[in-house]
C-alpha cells in the first residue's frame, strides 16, 4: 500500500535496528538509508541516534506500536501491523496483523480511550506484547504520502522542506492520522495548524528565507566577512 520507496528504506532501517546492540556507541556500515520523508541520505547509525533521542521527548517514551490504517468513512480496516521495539522509537520489527485481528467499527474513534484499551488487551491476550500507542491512518494519509515520495526525487532541500510541511499540513488539518495516546507535540502541531486558520505552514517557511536574505543584504556593508546561513 505504501509507496515502494518508503517500504524499501524503512525496512533498511527496521534491519539496521534490529541488529545494532543497544551498548554499541557506534557502528560504521557502507549501506545509507534516507530520512523518512525526505531524500536526504544519512548512515543508519545516525538515525537510530535521532529516533532514540527525539521520538521518546516528543512521541512516546514506551515500547511496542500498532498501525491501523483505514477507509476515510471510518467502516472499513485495510491493514494493521506491529511494531516491536526494544528502545522507545527504535522500530526493529514488524508483523503484519490478520485484517480482523482487531475488530473495527465505525464508533471506536468517537471513544478512543475504550478503542485503545481493547487494543491494549487483545495484545496481551494474543501476542503477549503491551502495545503503549496506535497510529491510525486514513487511505487518503498513505495516497498524500506515496504521491509526496513520487514528487520528492531530486528536489532541492528548500523545496523538500516546503513540501513536507504541506504534507503534515494536510495529514493534520485533514484528520487523517491520530496518534494515541496523542503527544504534547502533536497537540501543539494541531492547534497551531488550526491558529493559522488555512495559511499554509509552507509560506511561513519561505517567509523566514526572505527575512534571513534581507537580513544579509542589510548587514553586507557593515561586514563585509560575515556569513548568513539560510535555514
Amino acid at each position: 500500500m505504501l509507496n515502494k520507496k518508503f517500504r524499501d528504506n524503512w525496512r533498511t532501517i527496521l534491519k539496521y535496528n534490529s541488529n545494532v546492540d543497544l551498548g554499541e556507541k557506534f557502528r560504521v556500515v557502507d549501506q545509507k538509508v534516507k530520512i523518512p520523508l525526505s531524500n536526504i541520505g544519512v548512515d543508519p547509525f545516525l538515525l537510530y541516534h535521532l529516533f532514540k533521542t527525539l521520538y521518546p521527548k516528543f512521541i512516546n517514551d514506551q515500547q511496542n506500536i500498532v498501525d491501523i490504517i483505514i477507509t476515510d468513512d471510518n467502516k472499513e480496516v485495510l491493514g494493521q501491523y506491529l511494531f516491536e521495539t526494544k528502545k522507545a522509537g527504535i522500530h526493529e520489527k514488524i508483523e503484519k496483523l490478520p485484517i480482523d485481528f482487531f475488530k473495527f467499527h465505525r464508533k471506536d474513534l468517537e471513544d478512543i480511550d475504550r478503542f485503545y484499551d481493547r487494543i491494549l488487551d487483545m495484545m496481551v491476550k494474543k501476542k503477549s506484547i503491551r502495545v503503549s500507542s496506535i497510529r491510525i491512518f486514513k487511505k487518503t494519509a498513505i495516497d498524500l504520502i506515496n504521491q509526496h515520495y513520487v514528487d520528492m526525487k531530486d528536489l532541492p532541500f528548500d523545496i523538500l522542506i516546503m513540501n513536507a510541511l504541506d504534507l503534515v499540513q494536510k495529514l493534520f488539518e485533514q484528520e487523517l492520522v491520530e496518534i494515541y495516546p496523542e503527544p504534547n507535540s502533536i497537540k501543539f502541531i494541531k492547534e497551531f495548524i488550526a491558529f493559522l486558520n488555512g495559511v499554509k505552514l509552507k509560506k511561513l517557511f519561505v517567509g523566514r528565507q526572505l527575512a534571513f536574505l534581507l537580513m544579509a543584504q542589510f548587514m553586507r556593508p557593515f561586514n563585509k566577512d560575515c556569513c548568513f546561513l539560510l535555514i
